[in-house]
């Protein structure tokens, strides 16, 4: 009866065991399935990130690149703009035109510098007049006659009925030998132009009104200082300095006068043409004259 009772307790013993071993395996397989689920899970997920990642990334840059295309076409537009306000505003602060010197003789090297001339003009912009004699340059009206012209303008406009415009004079300018009127409109040139013939007969004067005149070339005085073995005639200083500074033009140099120095020297001065001048000017004035070098000293005329 013992060993029945003994040998009862050793299979239900065995019998645990078995289950305990059972109950393991089936633990360990799920722990193995869970944890092959997590790393699954977590794989998933980092995948998830990635491409979550990456397409943020893209959506955040889709955004910029329409922003910068917008940027370029309000700056474009904004350029196009500020381009279409400068150009108005040019138009409008424009300058009237005023009369200018049209200059021929800028080139030290043009040997065509004696038919060259100054030509001051006036536009149709600016509604300028000139009046000067009708033989101007060789006749340049003085002050005394400049005088009586503007007088007797301002008298004729005194008698003057029917304006169709009003007369009116920006500015009048002295220059040297004629006078300039800038006129407030074209009517107030063209009244003087037409008037200009009655001013003849009352003072007695050969006088034109004109768009443009022709001024007479500008010179200078020219003193150049010669030491006591270079004296010569004043022809002669002038043919032997053409010779060893070939860029003056001192053919039309005109002779003024002779000054001796106390050293036996003598200091010569001519009037001079303006090519020479600034050609005096380029060598630090200094010229070539005989086996040395001369000083030069130059005034507007």
């Amino acid at each position: 009866m013992f060993e029945m009772l003994l040998l009862c307790a050793l299979l239900l013993a065995q019998q645990n065991d078995e289950q305990s071993s059972s109950s393991d395996d089936t633990d360990s397989e799920e722990t193995q399935i869970t944890s092959r689920r997590r790393q699954e899970s977590s794989t998933n997920r980092v995948g998830q990130t990635a491409v979550a990642r990456k397409s943020e990334r893209v959506s955040l840059k889709k955004p910029s690149v329409v922003k910068n295309k917008a940027n370029v076409v309000r700056n474009t537009i904004k350029r196009h703009n500020n381009s279409d306000n400068s150009s108005e505003e040019q138009i409008l602060k424009k300058p009237k035109t005023e009369p200018t010197f049209l200059n021929t003789d800028n080139n030290l090297h043009n040997t065509n510098s004696t038919n060259d001339v100054n030509t001051r003009e006036s536009t149709d912009d600016c509604c300028s007049v000139i009046i000067a004699h009708k033989d101007y340059p060789k006749i340049k009206l003085s002050t005394r006659e400049i005088r009586k012209i503007k007088e007797n303008l301002l008298a004729e406009i005194d008698k003057t009925e029917n304006i169709g415009a009003n007369l009116g004079f920006l500015s009048c300018v002295l220059e040297d030998g004629w006078l300039l009127l800038n006129c407030q409109n074209t009517g107030t040139r063209d009244w003087v132009m037409n008037i200009i013939n009655k001013l003849n007969t009352t003072l007695k004067m050969d006088l034109k009104a004109t768009n443009s005149i022709t001024l007479p070339p500008k010179t200078f005085i020219c003193s150049l200082n010669i030491p006591s073995e270079d004296v010569m005639s004043p022809d002669a200083l002038r043919y032997r300095l053409a010779k060893q500074n070939v860029d003056l033009l001192t053919e039309e140099w005109c002779f003024l006068n002779v000054v001796k120095s106390e050293e036996g020297g003598e200091c010569v001065t001519y009037r001079i043409d303006e090519k020479s001048k600034y050609v005096i000017e380029a060598r630090g004035y200094k010229l070539f004259l005989n086996f040395s070098q001369i000083s030069v000293q130059t005034l507007p005329n």
